[in-house]
């Protein structure tokens, strides 16, 4: 067998690797362990390539996958994932190259800077888009929300070598890990492109407003193979791409029973990203260390929050009671932007004045009351005051720094992922799936805490995912 077999086990390669689970395997692709020199392909579903500048047969590598994935995609009951070290530099190029392909895939730009991209099998494709939808109709918020379906997401990652070597716990990887220390800051600006998501209909006319981007408030992340691992890289990635401005993230894991090709499992992790469940953690917490770094993330999240509802709550004063509303909507605009001075935010939009009548009209929809927007604005405040006693265990300097913001950020996406809800659904055995109102809100104007969504509801996603899975066997 030829030296660069994946079973060769010459000393000092990474070759042994590749007799780990596949846990370990994606990781290690991602993060630079695999030398695709080596490896072409380093499990049934995963490949691994290198770009760089002299690497001559780079794309004729994603070509070939791209062929390989537009001929089998339709027959495979998993996704087939490219992990392209150091994409990221060419994310453009590879976005157009992958625009005039005919297959149907999702990508994640950025991680360590890959270019990650996965090729959606039909039961894949099923369930970001039937659960999706099916959630939202059974949420009871009709029209006031609108599902987006998939668009292009900008994130900002950092420490995401080291959250990864935290959460995902295994001894081999971390071991390994302390080997690679050229790959551990390549995380920086990316973009996702995720499997669903959605959010309240008035959120983009406030953030039209503000010249923000509008980030949806629930987002859906599906992966089909033997592991979860992926799926949940997928939610961290969004959770701290987005600075924490998503409300709720699904992970949907598809898992094939490999004897009949039936869809044997789904495995649904819920990651609460709401104000509520970041209080939560804040109380949980005694030290003072500790509840500062959390505070930090908290407090930005919380202030936000303040600001969406006094948006709201001044925009229909000044529009229930003739006020100048072009005024007021560049204030808005400049509150935002005062606000976002010290923050890592990179994509802020010229912020634009909306027709006077449609703003109108949408709030109309969502019968805001003026008293309960403020006592929601009292509430993010007192929130802001708890965060800014924490705080005081930092000096004025260290709060602006950006080395302790990134610790902040991680410790919170690390006690997020503990938190998480893991629930397994097959066609006998479901139980209630609970996501926060805010998931499909934002703020507080729908009264119940809590979106429950029946194991009824879930035995009849799984009975129509299940529907996709396709019998036919590829060698």
């Amino acid at each position: 067998m030829s030296e660069t077999s994946p079973s060769s086990s010459s000393e000092g390669s990474d070759a042994t690797l590749v007799n780990q689970t596949e846990f370990d395997v994606y990781l290690q692709a991602v993060f630079g362990y695999l030398d695709p020199q080596h490896y072409d392909i380093v499990s049934s579903n995963l490949r691994v390539i290198k770009y760089s500048e002299d690497s001559p047969d780079f794309w004729s590598c994603l070509g070939h996958f791209i062929r390989f994935a537009s001929k089998y995609q339709l027959l495979l009951n998993e996704d087939l994932v490219l992990v392209i070290q150091d994409g990221a530099n060419i994310c453009d190029e590879i976005v157009s190259y992958l625009q005039k392909s005919r297959v149907k895939y999702k990508y994640l730009v950025g991680l360590a800077n890959c270019f990650i991209i996965s090729m959606l099998s039909k039961p894949h494709e099923a369930a970001s888009n039937k659960a999706g939808k099916r959630f939202l109709d059974e949420s009871g918020f009709g029209s006031r929300v609108d599902a987006a379906g998939s668009y292009e997401i900008f994130l900002r990652l950092h420490s995401m070598h080291d959250i990864c070597s935290t959460v995902f716990i295994n001894l081999h990887t971390v071991e390994k890990a302390q080997k690679v220390v050229a790959n551990k800051k390549r995380d920086g600006l990316g973009t996702k492109l995720p499997d669903y998501t959605a959010y309240p209909t008035y959120l983009p006319l406030i953030r039209f407003i503000q010249g923000a981007p509008t980030i949806p408030t629930f987002m859906i992340e599906t992966g089909m193979s033997d592991q979860t691992v992926k799926v949940e890289v997928d939610c961290i990635s969004i959770i701290l791409g987005v600075g924490f401005n998503v409300e709720a993230v699904l992970g949907i894991h598809l898992k094939v029973n490999q004897a009949s090709q039936e869809l044997g499992s789904m495995g649904l992790i819920v990651f609460d990203v709401s104000v509520g469940a970041m209080f939560d953690l804040f109380n949980s917490l005694v030290d003072s260390y500790e509840k500062a770094l959390v505070s930090m993330v908290l407090k930005r999240k919380a202030q936000f929050k303040k600001d969406e509802v006094e948006a709201i709550c001044q925009l229909k004063e000044c529009i229930d009671g003739d006020g100048d509303y072009d005024s007021l909507c560049n204030n808005i605009a400049k509150q935002y932007r005062r606000r976002m001075k010290h923050d890592r935010m990179r994509h802020l939009n010229a912020p634009e004045i909306p027709d006077k009548e449609l703003t109108r009209i949408v709030l109309n929809d969502f019968g805001f009351k003026t008293a309960e927007l403020i006592a929601e604005g009292n509430y993010y405040q007192d929130l802001i005051n708890r965060c800014n006693e924490a705080l005081g265990y930092f000096g004025v300097q260290e709060l602006l720094d950006p080395d302790t913001i990134r610790k902040a950020e991680a410790f919170m996406i690390q006690q997020l992922y503990r938190r998480r809800k893991v629930q397994t659904v097959t066609a006998e055995v479901q139980q209630d799936l609970i996501l926060p109102t805010t998931a499909l809100s934002s703020t507080h104007w729908r009264k119940q805490k809590k979106i429950v969504l029946t194991p009824a509801i879930l035995k009849r996603c799984f009975g129509e995912i299940s529907l996709h899975c396709t019998k036919n066997r590829v060698e």
